[in-house]
């Protein structure tokens, strides 16, 4: 059996593998960056630790939000770093059986960060690769970072 900390954005559900989890915590005012890209608008102190907040929804497409208090700081270890993923909301652990998961490659073969999709009881939830969706969000913005240097 493999257990993930199911998350909301909206109303969609999301999964991130309960290994790479450190803990759960109650949103706080993030210090915004200057010339911040979308889905790293700033940072947050944590027990004396600076940590990068990603705003998963940018990194979705779903559309930006105010940091609403009842929001939730799911601390993740990602690239021998910890990072703090903003969500709406977290739903707590789930477990599911290998013939409740449907892996990425068959769902959206081009999709390099969707680990799988798992049957849960209140529908279907999107398993993300976190190592994968973070390497895949520094392209992109390398990218278009070489693309304003571009037309300087």
């Amino acid at each position: 059996m493999d257990y993930g900390l199911v998350f909301f954005l909206e109303e969609r559900q999301f999964a991130m593998p309960l290994s790479l989890v450190s803990r759960v915590v109650r949103a706080v005012e993030i210090t915004r960056l200057p010339d911040a890209q979308a889905m790293i608008p700033g940072v947050i102190d944590v027990h004396g630790d600076v940590v990068s907040v990603v705003d998963l929804r940018a990194r979705f497409g779903l559309p930006s939000r105010e940091l609403d208090p009842n929001a939730q700081f799911i601390l993740v270890n990602a690239a021998d770093r910890q990072v703090a993923l903003w969500v709406d909301r977290v739903e707590g652990v789930a477990g599911w059986e290998a013939n409740d998961f449907v892996a990425g490659t068959v769902v959206s073969p081009g999709n390099r960060h969707l680990s799988g999709v798992v049957r849960g009881i209140d529908g279907l939830i999107l398993v993300h690769d976190l190592s994968k969706l973070m390497a895949s969000a520094v392209e992109e913005n390398l990218v278009e970072m070489n693309g304003d240097n571009a037309g300087a």
